[in-house]
């Protein structure tokens, strides 16, 4: 009697459904997925050894980044804090052949950072017209 309790007790229970990492669908979505990550990689769509960032730091009155390549987009971002009571000018140069491809003004205190698009060389920041504790930067990733 006791066997005819336990087997009907047990088939009263609901069944229970399969985890979805058993389901062949489930599994089929996260094998493309992983191959279209390998393939944006190894194509080099995205390479993390190439992303460069370059800073530095005013002390007296002016300061250079380091050159870096533009970015794979062919863009170069580009940044500069100022302190809090001081203002100063950036320009963004073609280490290659020595040409603007941005610059401005950023007053008493503010940050102010961009892009700049269609760039295919190597790139510094120069930040002038300012004193200690201003920092600029400039990266491609």
């Amino acid at each position: 009697m006791l066997k005819s309790v336990a087997s009907s007790s047990r088939s009263s229970l609901p069944q229970r459904r399969s985890s979805s990492r058993h389901n062949p669908w489930y599994r089929r979505v996260r094998f493309t997925v992983f191959t279209g990550l390998v393939g944006i990689f190894s194509l080099g769509m995205v390479n993390p050894a190439y992303a460069q960032v370059s800073d530095c730091n005013v002390f007296s009155y002016d300061c250079a980044t380091e050159t870096i390549p533009s970015s794979t987009g062919h863009w170069i971002e580009w940044g500069v804090e100022n302190a809090q009571w001081d203002d100063s000018n950036w320009v963004v140069y073609d280490a290659d052949n020595g040409a603007i491809v941005g610059q401005g003004y950023i007053g008493t205190g503010n940050s102010r950072s961009g892009r700049i698009n269609g760039l295919y060389g190597r790139y510094y920041l120069y930040v002038y017209n300012s004193s200690w504790d201003t920092i600029g930067w400039i990266h491609n990733a």
